[in-house]
């Protein structure tokens, strides 16, 4: 190995990660319509929860797999229930 490539590394490690375009929308989106932005904030906190527990790869998946159709079946709901296929709940739940 080159001596200058864990050097590379460690320089790399270093440097802040930069916000994704969506990341940098997510406040103002948040302020804008909270009841869009939080709809599914109880089910991602509470991955977030199970996730950080997650002992292993397969469990980790097997989380993944189950909160991915729980958020599904609650944004299929909320369609049925508000009339309308405004998907953003669904989508802005990713970047909460």
């Amino acid at each position: 190995m080159s001596p200058s490539l864990p050097l590379l590394l460690a320089a790399a490690l270093a440097l802040p990660a930069r916000a994704t375009v969506e990341e940098e929308r997510l406040p103002r989106a948040a302020a804008a319509m909270p009841a869009v932005i939080d709809a599914f904030a109880g089910l991602v906190g509470d991955f977030g929860h199970d996730w950080s527990k997650a002992r292993d790869a397969r469990e980790a998946q097997a989380l993944a797999r189950e909160y991915g159709r729980r958020l599904w079946l609650g944004a299929k709901a909320g369609i049925r229930q508000r009339g309308d296929f405004d998907d953003r709940p669904l989508y802005w739940a990713g970047w909460r």
